[in-house]
């Protein structure tokens, strides 16, 4: 899929010819944008799209679809042969290419960044949601220090199925097929961590040692394989020795570290030497700091972290200083830790242990445990939402991972987030069914897996590390690298217009029902002064630049809630009622500057246009409210019923204004 962007002045230019057997993603030219970090008075060097195939690429494409993703409204190109592409609009930021036979997708694959690329244009291709083996990566072994810097996926150390030590540092590049043993490190450990320096440099600290908690940490550039001289870790209290800490990435060389132990006994964490700690570590320039952060409520190592994408950090599980399994979520907010979600351990048997945890948009979490129980976790419930699904034996320790378009990976498994809501129901007689089933999807090569240490890149792929054999469970003995290409991100990346539901709607609280005729229910909401109002948000769609609204039928008399944020934590609501309208912004920042007045009826349409912090509220096509906002968020588009009572809504729509 060799594609071009030609030297700027020209608008356009011919894409190259799709081979005629159609096994191999053809040549495809593109326009020079803005968003290539193209001087607007020079003309840059020719570049390619190239494919990187991975695996179920051999089905006969017809043609290709090309679309253009950023905060704006986009059409896809369709290229055969000799077809041509326009200019591509100045916000792009990556290419979506699907390979189609008709209209349906045989093969998808994304660029990276495009401001952030040098030279070709790479992008990952396969089925949708294929699970490919990488060439190359070693020997199995499990424990190592896992992470990545968005362009490159890294497993750093880890034990061999002896119990053994290994230096070994194995990467894998977004922009290639294989992975490779890059660097060696000075101690062999495992359970340590990375933290991302810039896109070729990480470093791997802390974990286990020959001689115990190793107290430093290595930098390493996995370009040229260069090993710097440990630096040791020290603090006021001496030493800081980590291992077996739950870790999450933040952006910008940041790494959020939470517990862990400080000694090992027999080559593992000693319970006993747990830690209540938490440390913001941040590299730069060379240089690697740690910050002490907010203290746990108590000590806890193997936890389980994960981020929103605003930053807002979640910490689950894990083991105390007494060896016992930890039943608790925490969240990370205003410089504390607080606990988090409803009572979610209530619906667990007596010695059902959390196994597995990811933090899901806008406000929640999911929580699998060892026997196979899926949680849908909210600040004030808790439901499950499925048992069993794909994760019948019971295991320990279950690695989940939400992928593009709120789904979610555990083992071998994926799950749509569309479960969440599983209670809902659809009036349509004596007959209940979900208005959001449960879907699993299965795409696995092989035997089945299960505790492969995933790594997200910034195309959207995972990188699955290692794991366990599903039968014998002893380390898997097939390919140790393996990449997951999901699907879409929703319907947002095939459709920018959605009207109705169109697979489009996800539940934010339970209750949500679906009625016929395409209404959707709302239930009522619980304000609270911290939080934005949740109901349903539109899968996978996140920008400043949004329009999006509902025929309202029915309401309390508060109202319903049109809602634009990162999270539940951080975002605008406007309120619409037949008291009035209003806005109030949830998070850091300045309270919206608002002119206007107006009321809601059952009937009529609201809608809301976010543009770059420019807000405004129209009711039947009447300006209601008009607003500003300093620092407006790239985030989702939700609605909500007021506190009154239940709410009902049809002819839902939301779009993403043009270029």
């Amino acid at each position: 899929m060799p594609a071009r962007v030609p030297a700027c002045p020209r608008p356009e230019r011919r894409a190259g010819r799709l081979r005629r057997h159609r096994r191999r993603m053809g040549a495809v030219g593109v326009a020079c944008v803005a968003a290539l970090a193209v001087p607007a008075s020079a003309c840059a060097p020719e570049r390619r799209l190239r494919a990187v195939h991975g695996c179920g690429t051999d089905d006969a494409a017809d043609r290709l679809r090309i679309s253009a993703r950023g905060d704006f409204a986009s059409s896809p190109v369709f290229v055969d042969d000799d077809a041509t592409l326009p200019p591509l609009p100045d916000r792009t930021r990556a290419l979506t290419v699907e390979g189609l036979v008709g209209e349906d997708p045989v093969a998808v694959g994304r660029t990276g960044p495009l401001g952030a690329a040098k030279g070709d244009l790479a992008v990952y291709y396969a089925r949708a949601d294929g699970l490919c083996a990488v060439v190359g990566g070693g020997t199995p072994r499990s424990g190592g220090a896992v992470g990545g810097t968005g362009a490159i996926a890294v497993y750093a150390g880890g034990r061999t199925p002896q119990g053994n030590l290994v230096g070994d540092v194995v990467a894998t590049r977004r922009d290639e097929a294989t992975a490779r043993v890059v660097a060696t490190l000075p101690i062999p450990s495992a359970e340590g961590f990375v933290v991302g320096e810039d896109r070729d440099t990480v470093w791997i600290v802390g974990g286990i040692g020959p001689a115990g908690v190793v107290a430093s940490g290595t930098r390493i550039d996995l370009d040229s394989g260069t090993v710097g001289d440990p630096v040791p870790l020290w603090t006021e209290d001496g030493p800081l020795r980590i291992a077996g800490a739950a870790t999450v990435p933040l952006g910008e060389g940041r790494t959020f570290v939470a517990g862990g132990c400080a000694a090992a006994l027999d080559g593992v964490c000693d319970p006993s030497s747990a830690q209540a700690s938490t440390w913001m570590f941040a590299a730069d320039d060379h240089t690697l700091s740690w910050d002490r952060g907010p203290p746990l409520p108590g000590p806890r190592f193997h936890a389980f972290a994960d981020a929103l994408e605003d930053g807002t950090v979640f910490l689950a599980g894990g083991v105390d200083d007494a060896g016992n399994p930890v039943r608790e979520i925490l969240r990370v907010a205003d410089g504390g830790v607080v606990p988090f979600g409803g009572a979610w351990t209530d619906l667990l048997a007596a010695d059902e242990v959390l196994a597995g945890f990811a933090a899901a948009a806008p406000a929640a979490a999911i929580v699998v445990t060892d026997l196979g129980r899926w949680i849908w976790v909210g600040p004030d419930f808790a439901e499950t939402i499925a048992v069993g699904v794909g994760l019948d034996v019971p295991r320990s320790y279950r690695t989940v991972h939400r992928l593009p378009g709120e789904r979610f990976l555990a083992g071998d498994v994926i799950l749509p987030l569309a479960v969440v809501g599983a209670d809902a129901t659809v009036d349509q007689g004596a007959g209940n069914a979900p208005a959001f089933p449960v879907q699993p999807t299965l795409r696995t090569p092989g035997p089945r897996r299960f505790a492969a240490a995933p790594v997200p890149l910034e195309d959207g792929t995972v990188v699955l590390f290692g794991g366990f054999d599903a039968s014998s469970e002893m380390l898997a003995t097939g390919a140790f690298v393996r990449r997951l290409r999901p699907g879409m991100d929703g319907p947002d990346e095939v459709s920018t217009s959605l009207g109705g539901l169109a697979g489009a709607l996800m539940a934010g609280v339970p209750g949500v029902a679906l009625a016929p005729g395409g209404e959707v229910r709302l239930p009522a909401g619980a304000s609270q002064p911290d939080m934005l109002a949740a109901g349903v948000h539109v899968r996978g769609l996140r920008g400043t630049r949004l329009r999006f609204g509902a025929v309202v039928t029915a309401m309390p008399d508060d109202g319903v809630r049109l809602v634009h944020g990162t999270s539940r934590f951080r975002g605008i609501e406007f309120a619409a009622g037949p008291q009035g309208v209003s806005s109030r912004r949830v998070g850091p920042g300045a309270a919206p500057e608002c002119t206007g007045t107006g009321t809601l009826g059952s009937g009529q349409r609201i809608e809301l246009e976010a543009d770059e912090g420019s807000y405004t509220l129209r009711i039947d096509g009447a300006t209601a409210l008009v607003c500003t906002i300093e620092d407006p968020p790239f985030g989702y588009a939700g609605m909500a019923s007021g506190d009154g009572g239940e709410a009902r809504v049809r002819e839902l729509s939301v779009a993403r204004l043009p270029p």
